[in-house]
Protein backbone atom coordinates (compact mmCIF):
# COMPACT_ATOMS: atom_id res chain seq x y z
CA UNK A 1 0.00 0.00 0.00
CA UNK A 2 1.38 3.27 -1.20
CA UNK A 3 1.89 6.10 1.60
CA UNK A 4 -1.02 7.99 -0.03
CA UNK A 5 -3.48 5.18 -0.01
CA UNK A 6 -2.02 5.08 3.79
CA UNK A 7 -3.12 8.64 4.07
CA UNK A 8 -6.96 8.35 2.44
CA UNK A 9 -7.62 5.35 4.76
CA UNK A 10 -5.76 7.27 7.96
CA UNK A 11 -8.04 10.36 7.18
CA UNK A 12 -11.53 8.69 6.32
CA UNK A 13 -11.47 6.54 9.27
CA UNK A 14 -10.15 9.81 11.52
CA UNK A 15 -13.39 11.22 10.03
CA UNK A 16 -15.82 9.29 10.70
CA UNK A 17 -14.70 8.62 14.13
CA UNK A 18 -14.73 12.38 14.35
CA UNK A 19 -18.42 12.56 12.98
CA UNK A 20 -19.48 10.58 15.65
CA UNK A 21 -20.44 7.40 13.37
CA UNK A 22 -18.17 4.34 14.55
CA UNK A 23 -20.53 1.52 16.24
CA UNK A 24 -22.38 2.31 18.89
CA UNK A 25 -25.40 4.49 16.79
CA UNK A 26 -28.45 3.91 15.69
CA UNK A 27 -27.39 4.26 11.72
CA UNK A 28 -23.93 2.99 11.95
CA UNK A 29 -22.28 3.15 8.57
CA UNK A 30 -21.07 -0.44 7.42
CA UNK A 31 -17.72 -0.80 7.73
CA UNK A 32 -15.18 -2.07 4.62
CA UNK A 33 -15.05 -5.70 4.92
CA UNK A 34 -17.90 -6.22 7.14
CA UNK A 35 -20.39 -7.33 4.32
CA UNK A 36 -22.15 -10.85 4.64
CA UNK A 37 -19.63 -14.06 3.77
CA UNK A 38 -19.87 -14.84 -0.06
CA UNK A 39 -20.25 -18.82 1.28
CA UNK A 40 -24.08 -19.65 2.35
CA UNK A 41 -24.51 -18.08 5.99
CA UNK A 42 -25.32 -20.67 8.88
CA UNK A 43 -28.36 -19.48 10.70
CA UNK A 44 -27.80 -16.81 13.78
CA UNK A 45 -30.28 -17.89 16.10
CA UNK A 46 -28.69 -20.32 18.76
CA UNK A 47 -31.51 -22.61 21.40
CA UNK A 48 -29.17 -21.48 24.14
CA UNK A 49 -31.85 -18.30 24.82
CA UNK A 50 -34.97 -19.45 23.40
CA UNK A 51 -37.13 -17.17 25.04
CA UNK A 52 -35.12 -14.14 23.15
CA UNK A 53 -36.43 -12.72 20.08
CA UNK A 54 -33.38 -10.95 17.85
CA UNK A 55 -34.38 -8.31 15.70
CA UNK A 56 -33.09 -5.32 13.59
CA UNK A 57 -35.94 -2.65 14.32
CA UNK A 58 -37.58 -1.53 17.51
CA UNK A 59 -40.22 -4.21 18.94
CA UNK A 60 -43.80 -3.60 17.25
CA UNK A 61 -45.40 -4.08 21.44
CA UNK A 62 -44.75 -1.42 24.20
CA UNK A 63 -41.77 -2.11 25.55
CA UNK A 64 -38.84 -0.54 27.66
CA UNK A 65 -35.41 -0.43 26.80
CA UNK A 66 -33.36 -2.50 29.72
CA UNK A 67 -29.90 -1.55 28.21
CA UNK A 68 -27.13 -0.92 25.44
CA UNK A 69 -24.96 -3.21 24.77
CA UNK A 70 -21.47 -3.60 23.07
CA UNK A 71 -19.41 -6.55 22.59
CA UNK A 72 -16.51 -7.67 21.28
CA UNK A 73 -14.13 -10.44 19.47
CA UNK A 74 -11.05 -10.82 18.45
CA UNK A 75 -10.84 -12.08 14.43
CA UNK A 76 -8.90 -12.09 11.20
CA UNK A 77 -10.90 -9.02 9.73
CA UNK A 78 -9.56 -10.29 6.03
CA UNK A 79 -11.14 -13.62 6.38
CA UNK A 80 -14.96 -14.21 6.04
CA UNK A 81 -15.19 -17.56 8.18
CA UNK A 82 -13.19 -16.10 10.98
CA UNK A 83 -15.35 -12.51 11.16
CA UNK A 84 -18.82 -14.63 10.75
CA UNK A 85 -17.51 -17.00 13.75
CA UNK A 86 -16.92 -13.53 15.52
CA UNK A 87 -20.37 -11.91 14.75
CA UNK A 88 -22.07 -15.25 15.98
CA UNK A 89 -19.75 -14.89 19.32
CA UNK A 90 -20.70 -11.39 19.53
CA UNK A 91 -24.03 -11.50 18.86
CA UNK A 92 -23.93 -14.58 21.83
CA UNK A 93 -22.67 -12.46 24.10
CA UNK A 94 -25.19 -9.54 23.51
CA UNK A 95 -28.63 -12.14 24.00
CA UNK A 96 -26.11 -13.51 27.22
CA UNK A 97 -26.36 -9.44 28.41
CA UNK A 98 -30.28 -9.24 27.40
CA UNK A 99 -31.60 -12.13 28.73
CA UNK A 100 -29.63 -11.53 32.52
CA UNK A 101 -31.62 -8.05 32.39
CA UNK A 102 -34.39 -10.18 31.55
CA UNK A 103 -34.83 -8.73 28.22
CA UNK A 104 -37.61 -10.65 25.92
CA UNK A 105 -36.42 -8.65 22.25
CA UNK A 106 -32.70 -7.94 21.37
CA UNK A 107 -32.28 -5.10 18.25
CA UNK A 108 -29.31 -5.57 16.79
CA UNK A 109 -27.82 -1.90 15.79
CA UNK A 110 -26.45 -0.91 12.50
CA UNK A 111 -27.84 -1.27 8.97
CA UNK A 112 -28.51 -3.69 6.55
CA UNK A 113 -29.61 -7.36 7.29
CA UNK A 114 -28.72 -8.91 10.77
CA UNK A 115 -25.81 -11.19 9.50
CA UNK A 116 -24.78 -7.82 7.93
CA UNK A 117 -24.34 -5.87 10.87
CA UNK A 118 -21.39 -5.36 13.40
CA UNK A 119 -18.07 -3.58 12.98
CA UNK A 120 -14.44 -5.19 11.93
CA UNK A 121 -11.08 -2.85 12.57
CA UNK A 122 -7.57 -3.68 13.84
CA UNK A 123 -8.70 -7.79 14.35
CA UNK A 124 -11.52 -6.95 16.39
CA UNK A 125 -15.07 -6.93 15.69
CA UNK A 126 -17.55 -5.14 17.65
CA UNK A 127 -21.17 -5.83 17.85
CA UNK A 128 -24.41 -3.47 19.76
CA UNK A 129 -27.75 -3.90 20.64
CA UNK A 130 -30.76 -2.58 22.86
CA UNK A 131 -32.45 -4.96 24.70
CA UNK A 132 -36.27 -4.82 25.53
CA UNK A 133 -38.75 -5.67 27.45
CA UNK A 134 -42.69 -6.43 26.87
CA UNK A 135 -44.89 -4.51 28.99
CA UNK A 136 -47.99 -4.55 29.90
CA UNK A 137 -50.53 -2.36 31.25
CA UNK A 138 -52.53 -3.38 34.27
CA UNK A 139 -56.27 -3.89 33.76
CA UNK A 140 -57.78 -1.74 36.09
CA UNK A 141 -61.64 -2.68 37.60
CA UNK A 142 -62.82 -1.74 40.88
CA UNK A 143 -63.77 -5.02 43.09
CA UNK A 144 -67.25 -3.12 44.05
CA UNK A 145 -68.40 -3.30 40.09
CA UNK A 146 -68.11 0.65 39.66
CA UNK A 147 -68.16 1.87 36.23
CA UNK A 148 -66.34 2.13 33.63
CA UNK A 149 -65.31 6.17 34.51
CA UNK A 150 -64.10 5.02 37.61
CA UNK A 151 -61.86 2.26 36.28
CA UNK A 152 -60.49 4.77 33.84
CA UNK A 153 -59.78 7.12 36.10
CA UNK A 154 -58.02 4.96 38.30
CA UNK A 155 -55.89 3.64 35.41
CA UNK A 156 -54.78 6.96 34.36
CA UNK A 157 -53.92 7.90 38.21
CA UNK A 158 -52.12 4.85 38.52
CA UNK A 159 -50.03 5.68 35.34
CA UNK A 160 -49.94 9.19 37.11
CA UNK A 161 -48.10 8.13 40.09
CA UNK A 162 -45.85 5.43 38.21
CA UNK A 163 -44.58 8.32 36.43
CA UNK A 164 -44.17 10.26 39.65
CA UNK A 165 -42.03 7.77 41.12
CA UNK A 166 -39.93 7.95 38.11
CA UNK A 167 -40.92 4.27 37.12
CA UNK A 168 -41.77 4.90 33.68
CA UNK A 169 -40.36 7.98 31.40
CA UNK A 170 -42.65 10.57 30.02
CA UNK A 171 -42.20 8.98 26.59
CA UNK A 172 -43.33 5.66 28.07
CA UNK A 173 -46.27 7.39 29.98
CA UNK A 174 -47.42 9.26 26.94
CA UNK A 175 -47.72 5.83 25.38
CA UNK A 176 -49.25 3.99 27.81
CA UNK A 177 -51.95 6.84 28.88
CA UNK A 178 -52.74 6.82 24.83
CA UNK A 179 -53.25 2.95 25.05
CA UNK A 180 -55.66 3.38 28.34
CA UNK A 181 -57.96 5.95 26.52
CA UNK A 182 -57.76 4.07 23.13
CA UNK A 183 -58.98 1.22 25.10
CA UNK A 184 -61.42 3.08 27.08
CA UNK A 185 -63.12 4.35 23.49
Amino acid sequence: MTARQLLILFVCASTLTACGMMPGGDSEPEAAGSTAPAEPAEPVSSNRFPELTVGTSTPDTFSRQLGRYTTYARTDCNNDRDQRAAFVETLDKLKGNAVEDGADYLRVLGTGELESRGLCHNDMFQLTGVAFREETLPQGGSAGGGSNTDSLTSRLEELDTLRDRGLISDNEYQQLRERVLNEAY
